[in-house]
């Protein structure tokens, strides 16, 4: 299927008047979050979501609908060219109330992240030098707007040092946006940031000396054997850490340190998957259960054959690792047709092999979200060149990842339609990237609703209970998060940043350098949604701390980011002076390169622990694993967690401790005990299995105990 490219005139008029509609909906809205953070008391603004009444809305409209007519008429009339301004005013009064009110100090460094792109807005419109030329007014509008916006992102970082100093009372009422004055970072996490910003000095003297000489002394290009050996270093760093993680993560499982949940489930899946019986497995629910009705993932099948190879459960921890680093390759040919520059393309390609939110993401072994990394890249580049066909391909591939993969791919096509519409510099739209941003988004939202209605009507269910914190009741279902969102948004920003949160966010955003937050096009904010979505909004801890699979399509999607605030500011240069913005872009991105390789490697450098364990008790764990083998493979087991990934190779196996023993759905043929665990445990289990009717089977050793059916 290929669409005919075709552009039509674009009725400046209508633009201009849809933005201005857009904007006002948006500045009515904060205004209306204003007069609730002034209206409301703290407890139902920070902490308490169910307080919120519907009855509300009768305020809030009659805050919302005036403040909406009054901002489309200024915009029309007199602020038409300072909508950019006026927004990030709008925008940055909003999170000053909010953090003014706020009680912790984490709330007011979150209010900070989230002020730079209105700061950012705000220096560019006066600093940089404007495409076009502004009439005096647009520029006075602009400087006074801009100056205010500055002393009010001031005012958020003298908030916060006051914030700082002031003890915290925690409230004696219901706490369900969980924050508190917690620690952010401990002293050695603190350690990292020192390192990194070190770091970072010494890559910024060496890139503004190089500069300097280059520029005004030497005046001539790199050689070309000079880029070789850094594209050979670079290539050599970037296959050091592949090989790293995934010997580390192939001697975590030889040393019996990954478990049922979530490794030995889906190692049974895949020999069943290897044996045409589908993506069944008895491990994740403790019956026969294809994982399909857990998470719909067909998505694994384009791992299968390699495993059908090499069946070993190492071989899926390594293909995790490969997935993740091939998302390398379209991040390349985003770069090509951005026409990156090599230093920055140098710098991005590092950034995402180190990044410690997709490092971490594979600690936590095998997971179908790895595929988002690669995925998602490929539909953006795809959609960004209008190819219709391998988009579609890309797209279908990336919803068969999971059920809220269409979360990622709504965002994406929301952020191609509104860049054509909004950031197209000719006077024109381009059908074919309108019609394939819409595509995306409404495919995404159907799949979704169908996938999602499938598994509440047939499988486990999808799992929205995640999001009861963020809900006005637990029955009221998306109409309750849309109603707190509503009229309640400070809840929600409260809600995201807890201490624990702040910790992630800050690395996530240091490790980019901050430049995702320095974007010209509006649009590309889409991109950051799923990020607060799935890692921020839920007060599952999982889904926001390192270590787990949750940040593998969020943060590639700010990676696409970076190269976007290169590619809009390579050009744009200093008021009243050709000095490039791009040198300043590039001195950030060193700043995230210094955060990710120092805080990236020091993650990996955790992970030498697999190694020394089994240099040091290797004769222990090879006689685990032989006795693992002994047991046949047509019996029924129940094994504790960290023994289930190699005894998976059966159609029956379950977990210890999430399986009844006395009433079994199919006769019990051994029970195998890992000897390693706590002995009040281990004595438990004993005299449970003695109780059960079973004997000490004959093939137990000195490191697992194993049991038999009399």
């Amino acid at each position: 299927m290929e669409l005919v490219e075709k552009s039509i005139p674009k009725n400046t008029n209508i633009k201009q008047i849809l933005l201005e509609v857009f904007s006002a909906l948006i500045m009515a809205f904060f205004t209306s979050a204003i007069s609730g953070i002034l209206k409301y008391d703290l407890i139902r603004n920070y902490y308490n979501l169910r307080l919120v009444n519907p009855e509300e809305f009768k305020f809030f409209f009659l805050i919302f609908i005036p403040n909406f007519l009054v901002y489309f008429v200024l915009l029309n009339q007199l602020l038409k060219k300072n909508i950019e301004i006026v927004m990030s005013f709008i925008w940055l009064v909003f999170i000053l109330l909010f953090a003014y009110f706020s009680p912790v100090k984490s709330l007011a460094i979150g209010s900070i992240i989230f002020g730079i792109p209105a700061l950012f807005s705000s220096i560019s419109l006066n600093l940089f030098k404007p495409e076009v030329d502004k009439s005096k007014k647009v520029k006075i509008i602009d400087l006074v707007f801009g100056i205010i916006n500055v002393l009010i992102f001031i005012a958020l970082i003298v908030i916060y040092i006051l914030k700082s100093k002031t003890d915290y009372i925690p409230p004696d009422a219901f706490n369900g946006s969980m924050i508190d004055n917690g620690l952010i970072y401990y002293d050695h996490m603190k350690e990292r940031w020192s390192l990194a910003l070190w770091l970072f000095g010494i890559l910024t003297f060496l890139y503004l000396m190089f500069k300097v000489a280059n520029d005004y002394y030497l005046k001539k290009p790199i050689e070309k054997t000079v880029w070789q050996n850094v594209l050979i270093i670079v290539g050599i760093l970037i296959l050091s850490q592949i090989v790293f993680l995934s010997l580390a993560m192939v001697y975590r499982v030889k040393v019996f340190g990954a478990s049922t949940y979530d490794f030995g489930i889906f190692v049974q899946m895949f020999h069943n998957m290897k044996n045409f019986e589908g993506m069944v497995t008895t491990l994740e629910r403790s019956v026969a259960i294809s994982h399909n009705l857990v998470h719909f993932s067909p998505i694994y099948y384009l791992m299968l054959p390699i495993y059908m190879i090499l069946p070993f459960p190492e071989t899926l921890q390594v293909l995790q690792i490969l997935i993740v680093a091939s998302g390398l390759i379209p991040l390349w040919l985003l770069m090509k047709h951005f026409k990156t520059n090599k230093f920055f393309s140098v710098v991005a390609s590092l950034i995402y092999s180190f990044s410690p939110a997709l490092i971490t993401s594979s600690f936590y072994d095998l997971h179908e979200n790895c595929f988002l990394a690669p995925l998602l890249l490929f539909v953006i580049y795809f959609a960004l060149k209008r190819k219709a066909l391998p988009l579609f391909i890309a797209t279908g591939l990336t919803l068969l990842i999971k059920e809220d993969a269409g979360l990622y791919l709504f965002f994406i096509g929301l952020f191609i339609v509104f860049s054509e519409i909004f950031n197209n510099k000719e006077n024109k739209i381009n059908i074919k990237g309108v019609v394939l941003g819409t595509l995306i988004s409404v495919s995404a939202i159907s799949y979704f609703l169908i996938v999602t209605n499938f598994l509440n009507e047939t499988g486990d269910g999808a799992m929205f209970w995640r999001y009861s914190n963020i809900n006005i009741a637990n029955d009221a279902g998306l109409t309750g998060i849309i109603t707190g969102f509503l009229l309640n948004p400070t809840f929600f920003l409260a809600t995201f940043f807890t201490p624990l949160k702040i910790n992630t966010m800050l690395l996530i955003i240091g490790s980019l350098g901050i430049l995702p937050l320095m974007i010209k096009n509006k649009a590309a904010f889409f991109l950051t949604v799923p990020l607060i979505i799935m890692n921020y909004l839920s007060n599952y801890p999982y889904q926001h701390q390192f270590g787990f699979q949750y940040f593998y399509g969020s943060v590639t999607l700010l990676i696409f980011l970076l190269l976007l605030a290169e590619k809009d500011n390579r050009d744009r240069t200093f008021i009243k002076t050709n000095i490039s913005v791009s040198h300043l872009i590039n001195i950030f991105a060193l700043l995230g390169l210094s955060v990710s390789l120092i805080h990236g490697g020091a993650y990996l450098k955790e992970r030498d622990w697999v190694f020394k364990n089994y240099q040091e008790n290797q004769v222990m764990y090879e006689d685990m694993l032989e006795t693992l083998l002994d047991i046949p493979e047509d019996k029924v087991v129940v094994a504790t967690g960290y023994l289930t990934p190699y005894l998976s190779q059966r159609y029956y196996v379950y977990d210890y401790d999430y399986y009844n023993i006395y009433h079994p759905n199919e006769p019990i043929d051994y029970i195998v005990i890992d000897r390693r665990i706590n002995a009040t445990h281990l004595t438990e289990i004993i005299n449970e299995c003695v109780d059960a009717g079973f004997l000490v089977s004959p093939l137990s050793t000195e490191y697992i105990l194993i049991f038999e059916a009399e």
